[in-house]
């Protein structure tokens, strides 16, 4: 949005609601609709709502690009400036009226009529229902990273932790040190009873 000149605090909290609700649709997670939208915003320089109708269409066409988001965000970039090839390769057509604003909306509307709907569908799937899940329980882990990197008491406990760290260097490679000696020194006996189990099992077969 601030590269159309039309950015606002509301607007982006609007369009990051707007990318968490299409999330819970489709099997795109949130994160990869914005950077997908600003690929979109960077070339058509589109109006909230027009960016928003733009991102949806996207998510239907990547059903013709083997459910790759990207590659159908840049088929509707590229269509935003009046470049219609990576449409029509994949058999989306209309007919032009040579106004470049007229003819995205009819390239969008095009998309719509032929596969409108298709990214809701894809969630009824297995894959897509397993890639859902994946979106809930990233989301998930993104929260529980928030809370646990911006708690100030985790964060100071670290912080003791280190300190502990660096002032007992000495005795915790010791301690290593002793418990690696130690177990260098049980393998010879652990090999003796294995060939011992080995020779009195092959005795009991024979």
């Amino acid at each position: 949005l601030a590269l159309s000149g039309r950015y606002s605090k509301n607007a982006s909290d609007d369009f990051s609601a707007f990318a968490s609700a299409l999330q819970d649709t489709t099997v795109f997670e949130d994160d990869l609709i914005i950077q997908n939208a600003s690929l979109i915003q960077s070339m058509g320089k589109l109006t909230n709502d027009g960016l928003k109708k733009a991102v949806v269409a996207a998510t239907d066409l990547a059903f013709l690009f083997k459910g790759d988001l990207s590659q159908a965000s840049e088929a509707i970039a590229k269509a935003s400036v009046g470049n219609y090839m990576a449409l029509e390769k994949v058999g989306i057509t209309f007919r032009k009226t040579g106004d470049n604003g007229r003819d995205f909306k009819l390239a969008l509307n095009a998309i719509e009529k032929s596969l409108g709907g298709s990214a809701q569908e894809s969630v009824n799937t297995f894959a897509g229902g397993i890639a859902q899940l994946g979106n809930v329980l990233g989301d998930m882990k993104e929260r529980i990273g928030d809370v646990i990197t911006k708690n100030p008491e985790v964060l100071k406990g670290f912080q003791d932790l280190k300190k502990v760290i660096k002032e007992n260097e000495g005795s915790i490679v010791d301690l290593v040190k002793n418990g690696m000696t130690a177990l260098q020194s049980t393998i010879p006996f652990v090999v003796r009873s294995i060939n011992v189990l080995i020779k009195t099992f092959e005795s009991a077969v024979t």
